[in-house]
């Protein structure tokens, strides 16, 4: 076991990185808020724009105009952005799911 890195450990216990973990946790909480399962504090919304299911949170900008870098990075690197971007990232038959239970969702993400 001491002679096996990071990767090689993870996959003799079938288990998932902690980067895996996190993405996976955003994209069921994020689709349990678009589904009305949880609360949809991060104000999620469903884009009416395609034929398929995008989260849209909105513009980047206050009054037309562009936020400094440092706000930009954080606003960026919030939640609630993370959240959007690995959800709009699924492929298309994952994102249009619509009112299935959260175990069967986590079932279909993880194959």
């Amino acid at each position: 076991m001491e002679r096996l890195n990071y990767h090689q450990r993870l996959k003799k216990f079938n288990m998932y990185s902690l980067e895996r973990c996190r993405d996976r946790y955003r994209l069921i909480y994020g689709c349990q808020q678009i589904e009305g399962i949880k609360e949809n504090i991060m104000k999620m919304k469903i884009s009416d724009k395609s034929s398929s299911r995008l989260i849209n949170i909105g513009s980047l900008s206050i009054n037309g105009k562009r936020l400094p870098s440092t706000v930009w990075n954080q606003v960026l690197n919030s939640p609630a952005r993370l959240t959007e971007k690995a959800f709009n990232c699924m492929p298309r038959y994952q994102r249009n799911m619509n009112g299935v239970k959260t175990e069967n969702f986590k079932r279909d993400i993880d194959e």
